[in-house]
């Protein structure tokens, strides 16, 4: 009995420090979750990849272009999808489709593949926790939040994030950080493709672990299938 209530205690004295540390990612869903409200994203400018990366081959061209067809993309998405086919080109020479769609699935679900801003919470309670990382809310594709994650983004991409946190609604670093954070699991821990490897069975579902625990895992392994068959 004592040790449960000590597992209890533990627990939530985690949770706190994660929501103080601004380490809780954009879930709704999940212990130590707040709202889906919180994380409403707001439509920014896309930047557009840069000379040196489009100039590079994009092996999954022909997946970008079956995606714009299938989610019905504007030009600002299909950009935004480019930059994270291109990404993952350039970080993995063996082609995994099945990885790249469900790449593209993420930004999509999560921020409508368009760079984004986190949305202010009409919700006083909500509004409480925003408070404690005013500045520097989620941002890009991966909405992270507060100066404790910011820092260690900076240091882990060498970007002046914590600085200038606008630098994340740029297409190319907000597709930059989905893919690299997503495939060395500094995201969340888990490396992606432990779920999704290039050859193998894939766990759509399990994957969602190594992006935003299982928040909208179902939704986002939908798509990927969809833009993947």
């Amino acid at each position: 009995m004592v040790s449960r209530i000590l597992i209890f205690v533990f627990a939530i004295a985690f949770v706190n420090a994660s929501i103080e540390l601004g380490t809780t990612t954009y879930s709704s869903s999940g212990a130590g979750s707040i709202s889906s409200e919180v994380f409403t994203p707001t439509a920014a400018p896309v930047v557009k990849p840069t000379v040196a990366s489009v100039s590079l081959t994009n092996k999954y061209a022909a997946l970008v272009e079956k995606a714009t067809n299938v989610l019905k993309l504007s030009a600002d998405q299909r950009a935004s999808a480019d930059a994270i086919t291109m990404s993952l080109s350039v970080a993995r020479t063996e082609q995994n489709n099945a990885l790249a769609a469900y790449l593209i699935a993420t930004a999509f679900v999560d921020a409508n593949l368009i760079p984004s801003v986190e949305k202010a919470s009409t919700d006083s309670k909500i509004q409480a926790v925003q408070a404690k990382y005013a500045g520097f809310q989620g941002r890009g594709f991966v909405h992270f939040t507060g100066p404790f994650n910011y820092n260690r983004y900076s240091t882990q991409f060498k970007l002046n994030l914590a600085s200038q946190p606008e630098l994340l609604l740029k297409t190319d670093v907000a597709a930059n950080i989905l893919v690299n954070g997503a495939l060395s699991g500094f995201l969340t821990g888990q490396k992606i493709e432990k779920f999704i490897p290039a050859t193998g069975s894939v766990d759509l579902i399990a994957a969602r672990t190594a992006i935003n625990g299982n928040y909208l895992a179902a939704q986002v392994k939908n798509i990927a299938e969809q833009i993947s068959a």
